[in-house]
């Protein structure tokens, strides 16, 4: 099943992307090395867009429930979470906190919340192992039973002041650079047709997407699949994972962060820019990926970027999976400004075809949320958007969507199916 759970929760960093029938192997909050740092979360690490809780007091019980205390948990740590309010504890180890081993150069795991769950994967050589979990607190040392690496929370600082550019007044507030990641591609297995670059959730990476990718019926499309780069993320109190943009809040009323949604924008539309003449192009992604991809799409109509640089590929179709449309409400309204004083703004929005999948159990970007940034892009003057809602599916994805997925690719691309 292809399932993307966010690594982010925009969460800490990590809900698991399958849960193990023999273990409950978390997928990595934080990887740990030997020397004490912090490695790039697991490739099974989905992406999510979160907002919700933990414990605080490390050393009381879990009150009421997981909202009343920590407004940042991964996956597995709100179910083991839930679990202590039930006197129950799921995690398959239970180890004595130390002090144990030496404490002159202890693992150092940073936080903005004193308690979470950490995962040691062990040294180099001898001392390497399958990961081992354990929740970590401040205050409290805990040793690898397998490596005897030592570990301390330390919290971190708050998160600096965002990083805007305003659609509306085009103000920049900061400039950054960017660095992304490693992009990964699947060659098509027929005739070259189309290429569509495929954009990631939040603390996933593009490897993990181009994995999914393989797997699907269409022989000739070329899947390009980049890696967001590593930043401070504002929803996760400044935690560090990839993400394509900075994000407050996910919601209508939300100010995203629009120089990072620009670059972003640029690189994707970089990638596709060496593509053959012959060759149609798209953009597609799941969670944040996809709003990224919708982005993308408004950019392609105005034929520009927010800050105002030309934006000159030809796009021919665009998919978002639980996304949603950055700013939804203002933005809505600028598109639908600027598209109406443009015969050509009014043509490409008009012919570029859109196809928008939302679970109504969607628990990290609302089902209303997205169905709305549907109507918004219909209202701003996309005429060809469609909007798939599935009973009961959460923030994931499903044979049946990714089947229908394709299904609309084909038709929309003109693909034949060829493999010669």
């Amino acid at each position: 099943m292809w399932r993307r759970l966010a690594s982010s929760h925009l969460k800490t960093l990590a809900a698991g992307a399958a849960s193990s029938a023999s273990r409950r192997s978390a997928p990595s909050i934080s990887r740990l090395v030997a020397d004490g740092s912090i490695a790039s979360p697991s490739p099974a690490v989905a992406s999510l867009l979160v907002h919700r809780s933990f414990s605080s007091d490390s050393g009381t019980a879990v009150k009421k429930k997981v909202e009343d205390v920590m407004p940042i948990a991964t996956g597995h740590e709100r179910e083991e979470l839930e679990a202590e309010l039930e006197g129950r504890k799921l995690l398959d180890i239970d180890n004595p906190v130390g002090p144990f081993g030496t404490k002159e150069a202890p693992a150092v795991v940073k936080s903005y919340y004193d308690k979470r769950i950490v995962g040691c994967p062990g040294g180099e050589g001898e001392d390497e192992h399958d990961v081992v979990w354990f929740w970590l607190e401040k205050g409290k040392p805990h040793e690898c039973p397998v490596c005897s690496q030592y570990f301390v929370l330390k919290l971190g600082a708050t998160i600096s002041g965002t990083y805007a550019l305003s659609p509306i007044s085009g103000s920049r507030t900061a400039t950054r650079n960017f660095e992304f990641g490693r992009t990964h591609v699947v060659r098509p297995k027929g005739k070259h047709q189309a290429t569509i670059v495929w954009l990631h959730g939040l603390g996933d990476n593009g490897s993990s997407a181009s994995q999914l990718l393989e797997s699907l019926s269409l022989p000739n499309i070329k899947w390009i699949c980049p890696t967001a780069p590593t930043r401070p993320v504002a929803l996760l109190g400044g935690f560090r994972c990839s993400a394509w943009f900075d994000v407050g809040e996910i919601s209508e009323e939300g100010t995203d962060d629009w120089e990072g949604l620009d670059a972003s924008a640029a690189h994707v539309a970089n990638l596709l820019s060496t593509e053959p003449a012959d060759v149609k192009l798209g953009i597609g992604g799941f969670s944040m990926g996809a709003a990224t991809a919708i982005y993308s799409a408004t950019c392609f109509a105005l034929g520009k970027y927010a800050n105002g640089n030309p934006y000159t590929v030809n796009l021919r179709a665009v998919v978002g999976l639980s996304g949603w449309l950055p700013g939804a409400r203002n933005m809505y309204r600028v598109l639908r400004n600027k598209i109406e004083r443009s015969n050509e703004a009014i043509r490409r929005a008009a012919s570029l075809p859109i196809l928008l999948c939302h679970g109504n159990s969607d628990d990290v970007v609302p089902y209303n949320y997205g169905e709305k940034s549907s109507r918004y892009l219909v209202l701003a003057g996309f005429r060809t958007v469609a909007f798939k809602s599935y009973e009961g599916l959460g923030h994931f994805t499903v044979p049946r969507e990714m089947n229908e997925v394709c299904s609309w690719i084909s038709a929309r691309l003109g693909l034949d199916g060829s493999r010669s």
